[in-house]
């Protein structure tokens, strides 16, 4: 474009504007590194470190003893000691580097192991023993006629399979809720009785009648009493327990605590029962 009020003017025509390229500012991406990355990253580039040093420290240690033997110089001598003393800390250090990363890796590792509770340990464990109890209640199903609510040796499973008084806890707990199904049907409403119910109570009695009726009424006393059995044989072992439990020892009292429960004359600590006494002869 001519620069017109610029002539007439009379000034020096405007230089053409200078053209380019236009060049955009794209802003640096910020390289982050995971941690366990950059760990490992550091240990790698120590060790390499580690073993630069071992290894250029060797070849001058080999060199400084050309230039001892050539010189025979204590001066020297003293060089070549101090170094290998440094080399001998590199390679201890080198290992005790390496020693202290199988340790975190190792430690890390137990960190992800889930370790079940005391309680958990004997659920699992009470489940174990469970499983002959299962097997044979499920004799009842299996084979009604022949079953023997009276018929399994607690004492020698029990004794076989380690239960205790706290696994004896647990598998009570496994057959309660059995055990009271089958004495509610026991002494099941009449339908007189049901009449005078709640509906929600009604109901309840209905899907609990209808939840064992394949059952028969003399088939519910016969699995009752196997219940019972076990439970009666459950409950021995929690009360020996009680029974055979040690004492806890009471802690012995500082002298402190025994002072305490002394009263204090004027002049002198009497006890209580000296001060009674004391008093009656007055």
């Amino acid at each position: 474009m001519d620069d017109e009020i610029g002539k007439s003017l009379g000034l020096e025509p405007m230089k053409p504007p200078l053209q380019g390229e236009v060049i955009k500012h794209e802003p640096k991406q910020e390289i982050v590194v995971e941690q366990d990355d950059r760990s490992e990253r550091d240990y790698d580039y120590a060790r390499t470190n580690f073993y630069n040093v071992i290894e250029k420290g060797t070849q001058a240690l080999e060199d400084m003893l050309d230039v001892a033997k050539a010189s025979e110089h204590p001066r020297a001598y003293e060089v070549v000691s101090t170094l290998m003393k440094t080399l001998v800390d590199a390679n201890k250090d080198l290992v005790s580097m390496g020693d202290k990363k199988v340790k975190a890796e190792e430690a890390e590792e137990k960190k992800d192991i889930y370790v079940p509770t005391i309680q958990e340990r004997i659920r699992d464990q009470a489940r174990l023993q469970a499983e002959a109890l299962e097997e044979w209640l499920d004799g009842f199903i299996s084979d009604k006629k022949n079953f023997d609510p009276k018929g399994f040796d607690f004492k020698k499973h029990f004794q076989k399979t380690g239960v205790t008084q706290a696994h004896a806890r647990k598998l009570k707990g496994f057959y309660e809720t059995a055990l009271d199904d089958f004495k509610e049907l026991d002494r099941y409403p009449t339908a007189g009785q049901l009449k005078k119910m709640s509906e929600l109570e009604q109901d309840q009695w209905a899907q609990l009648k209808e939840g064992y009726a394949h059952l028969k009424k003399a088939d519910i006393k016969m699995f009752t009493t196997a219940i019972e059995e076990l439970m009666t044989a459950l409950d021995f072992v929690i009360d020996t327990a009680k029974a055979t439990r040690a004492p806890r020892k009471s802690k012995p009292k500082s002298a402190t605590k025994l002072v305490e429960k002394l009263k204090f004359s004027k002049f002198r600590l009497i006890s209580p029962c000296i001060e009674v006494a004391d008093q009656a002869l007055r």
